[in-house]
């Protein structure tokens, strides 16, 4: 039987520039969790090929895998998976990657979902770029990236269906009071507040670590007449939001003395951990964007006067300042 030409057409190289400032994390290998274990990986679309599935042909995107630099120990457990060689081509019957490939399946699938495909995933290649030097500031990013993750999943599954009202998750939507995660040693809730305004264009979004009860207050204000069209967009939003809030989250369990909350914009946005919060949730939203850090922040700070209440001259020198821990 001839294979017949694929019937969907995907903006490859389009979203191949995405996909070059996004990274991918899972923390378990050959099915079984290690606790510290994270591999970081990023995606590059080759193609789209049919194959048989289920005894119908099905139209499948292929994709190469580079795994990235990470943490020494990760690095030693997966390195042994590459035989002396640092790209590994994949066919139908091979397993040495398999647990790899099925999770990056899925991820990817995700990921597409986001550009309306709903499209299987195969992968043709694996290629290990992990003996590249690592910084300790991306070994942090690919350990909360899947965290982010998870916790913007939970949220807008329940905004999809619920524009109002007053949740803590995960107690609302699972059997489990809290979110515990092997890269926080803290046990953590989010007090999740929707509320609907004629007033407001589209959306708002704001967040609020608290220390005292370590719960992330999340709130998302949405104009009633405009469906779920935001939603695409409010899934940026909490990326960068929640990834600034994990890293007060971070910085309260290294013994960070968070000091006195300044009255003043100016010295509020000028702290050191404000600032490296802020770093973190822009270079998040940077990554599912596909967007520059700089205009990241630029937008950022452009839309949300009215949260920051700086002046034109104190937003350059903050967002000097970004540029520079970034």
């Amino acid at each position: 039987m001839n294979r017949p030409e694929p019937s969907l057409q995907i903006p490859i190289e389009r979203i191949n520039k995405f996909l070059e400032n996004h990274t991918f994390t899972i923390s378990e290998i050959i099915g079984i969790p290690i606790t510290d274990l994270n591999i970081v990986f990023k995606i590059q679309l080759t193609g789209v090929e049919t194959y048989i599935s289920t005894g119908d042909w099905t139209d499948y995107v292929e994709y190469t895998i580079f795994v990235q630099p990470t943490d020494e120990r990760s690095k030693n457990i997966y390195n042994a998976m590459f035989p002396n060689k640092d790209v590994v081509e994949l066919n139908t019957t091979d397993t040495g990657f398999n647990r790899l490939t099925y999770l990056s399946n899925d991820l990817l699938s995700d990921f597409l979902k986001y550009f309306g495909y709903n499209i299987k995933c195969m992968c043709k290649k694996v290629v290990n770029e992990m003996d590249k030097v690592i910084e300790e500031s991306f070994i942090f990013e690919g350990k909360m990236d899947s965290v982010v993750r998870k916790l913007v999943s939970d949220i807008i599954n329940l905004v999809r269906v619920q524009k109002d009202g007053e949740f803590e998750l995960p107690g609302d939507i699972s059997d489990d009071i809290v979110y515990e995660f092997t890269n926080f040693d803290t046990p953590f809730s989010i007090d999740l507040n929707l509320v609907q305004d004629e007033n407001i264009e589209t959306f708002d979004v704001d967040g609020e670590f608290s220390r005292d009860d370590d719960t992330i207050s999340i709130t998302i204000i949405s104009n009633p007449n405009i469906g779920n069209t935001f939603l695409y967009d409010l899934t940026a939003e909490l990326n960068e939001v929640l990834a600034h809030e994990l890293t007060h989250i971070r910085q309260h369990e290294e013994g960070y003395e968070f000091p006195e909350e300044p009255k003043k914009p100016k010295k509020y946005y000028s702290q050191e951990h404000e600032l490296e919060a802020q770093v973190r949730g822009f270079i998040r939203k940077a990554k599912v964007t596909g967007k520059s850090f700089d205009d990241v922040v630029k937008d950022w700070f452009e839309k949300n006067e009215h949260k920051h209440r700086l002046k034109p001259k104190q937003v350059e020198k903050i967002i000097e300042k970004l540029k520079k821990l970034r």
